[in-house]
């Protein structure tokens, strides 16, 4: 069993996280205007579980956990760097586009961000992505791997996104959710049964 320490959530309206709300979470954590956007709807939940916790960077506990999970990841670096490819011959191509298009990049700029030292996991995928990034939390809380686990969940406007939401259903809106998770009962239980978005988790959790 799981309790939730704290959690977070940003979501934009009519599916997109306008250009204002971007730029205050990029000044928030020190964000190049070029970071990715994935990135930046990622840091957007974790400044309002900062918020509502009244927890920062600094408070943070070093040995905790972090997984992040997103059903198409930095799909927009993804484009991209496949873009480049298509059009540049291979010396010319941006190292930073391909480092950023790597599905576990996202949790390496957190886990930098917040100095945190605990075992780090991406997940990705369409099926019961909520279950399969929850489990491995679950398992290294009971294990003693870390005290605490940070759970970020993300998705980021793009075109195939918008694509695949025609198809598959449930398929959240570029919105972000994080919870601090932990094996202390002194915090609410979390609860995750019937739960398939972001949204209603965190709805769900928040105390």
């Amino acid at each position: 069993m799981m309790y939730c320490k704290a959690a977070g959530y940003i979501a934009g309206t009519e599916n997109r996280l306008d250009a204002a709300v971007l730029k205050k979470i990029r000044r928030e954590f020190g964000m190049s205007i070029r970071s990715p956007r994935f990135n930046q709807v990622l840091f957007g939940a974790l400044g309002d579980l900062f918020a509502r916790s009244g927890l920062d960077k600094d408070s943070f506990d070093k040995s905790a956990g972090l997984i992040v999970g997103s059903r198409l990841g930095p799909v927009g670096m993804v484009s991209a760097f496949q873009d480049e490819i298509l059009d540049y011959p291979e010396d010319q191509v941006m190292a930073g586009t391909f480092a950023n298009s790597v599905h576990n990049a996202p949790a390496g700029a957190v886990t930098v961000l917040l100095d945190v030292r605990g075992p780090a996991f991406s997940v990705m995928g369409f099926e019961d992505m909520l279950e399969q990034s929850l489990n491995p939390a679950e398992l290294n809380l009971n294990a003693g791997t870390c005290p605490e686990i940070l759970v970020m969940f993300g998705e980021e406007s793009s075109i195939i996104g918008d694509a695949v939401k025609e198809v598959y259903a449930p398929f959240d809106k570029e919105s972000a959710a994080a919870f601090l998770l932990s094996a202390d009962p002194q915090y609410p239980e979390f609860r995750t049964e019937g739960i398939s978005d972001y949204h209603t988790l965190f709805t769900a959790n928040i105390r």
